[in-house]
């Protein structure tokens, strides 16, 4: 039998200002386990104790700073070193509350941004079996290539800083899959980065609908992120994908969730990180079809 799911504080926009508030309503609904996500403000953790409640991962960066974190891939040594500070922070939060890994977005590359807009555009005016299209899929192949180096080579040094933090820890780094094209990593990147890094400290973190956003670019699909790293598999955020809309109810757009179960461990943490609009009944229905699935067991009643 799989484990229930956890919920993303990504739920609590609008509702509520602390997250013990989150909690207690995501009980009610039948949530046993919950995410912290990079949203909160230290304030919003008034009254959040630890060992009440279960906090199966956190998203770096937690608490959110009041000014701007840069990137672990960040090419600039005092900049990325304000970075790794940061996230140094957010496994301290994870072991502070019992999470098993801080999800972690790794980066871009920022020169490939214009080349992503045209990408988008392209797949948004259904140009896939354009010969166009496969020229914008080769330019920006072409640009990744040539401009990935440097950020691919800084992620790589703050991760492997941030190792023996983790490892000291008990904490897992997650290394989350992203929502851009332009963004680190992409397939062959977590291959490098995993390989640098123990599976007791890292790992990767598949979000479902992160990976749909990005197949309908040109980029790899959710059968190849698992058929390449599925054995590296820590966590899962799931979520639903409909064009390049992400984050909706699981059912509500084309991603396979059933091709995830042969991958999945009873380690494995599954969050729900499902938009702020749902209803408490949609929320419970989303983790009926997830469940539905074989990707976890329905919601407490």
């Amino acid at each position: 039998m799989p484990p229930a799911p956890a919920l993303s504080t990504m739920w609590l926009q609008t509702r509520y200002d602390r997250v013990v508030d989150f909690a207690r309503a995501a009980w009610d609904i039948g949530f046993r386990r919950f995410e912290l996500s990079h949203i909160l403000p230290a304030a919003a953790f008034d009254g959040f104790v630890s060992g009440e409640w279960d906090v199966a991962a956190v998203h770096h960066p937690v608490p959110r700073p009041a000014t701007h974190v840069p990137h672990l891939s960040d090419p600039d040594p005092e900049r990325r070193w304000l970075a790794v500070a940061h996230a140094r922070g957010s496994l301290d939060t994870a072991a502070r509350y019992g999470a098993s890994a801080v999800v972690f977005h790794i980066g871009d590359i920022p020169e490939l941004e214009c080349l992503e807009d045209e990408l988008r555009s392209r797949t948004l005016a259904r140009q896939q079996t354009k010969p166009e299209y496969a020229a914008a899929v080769a330019r920006f192949e072409a640009g990744r290539a040539r401009w990935r180096e440097p950020y691919l080579a800084a992620a790589l040094d703050s991760l492997l800083r941030l190792a023996d933090d983790a490892a000291r820890l008990g904490v897992q780094l997650g290394l989350e899959t992203r929502e851009f094209a332009r963004e680190i990593p992409d397939l062959d990147d977590m291959a490098i980065l995993l390989d640098a890094l123990p599976p007791e400290v890292a790992g990767m973190w598949l979000d479902t609908g992160h990976v749909a956003v990005t197949a309908r670019l040109g980029r790899p699909s959710l059968r190849d992120w698992l058929a390449h790293h599925g054995d590296r598999l820590i966590g899962l955020h799931l979520h639903d994908c409909l064009d390049l809309r992400d984050h909706l109810l699981p059912g509500q757009g084309d991603v396979h969730f059933a091709a995830l179960t042969p991958y999945l461990t009873p380690n494995t943490v599954r969050t729900c990180e499902l938009d702020w609009f749902y209803t408490p009944a949609e929320l419970r229905a989303g983790v009926a079809r997830l469940a539905a699935a074989g990707v976890c067991t329905p919601l407490a009643s």
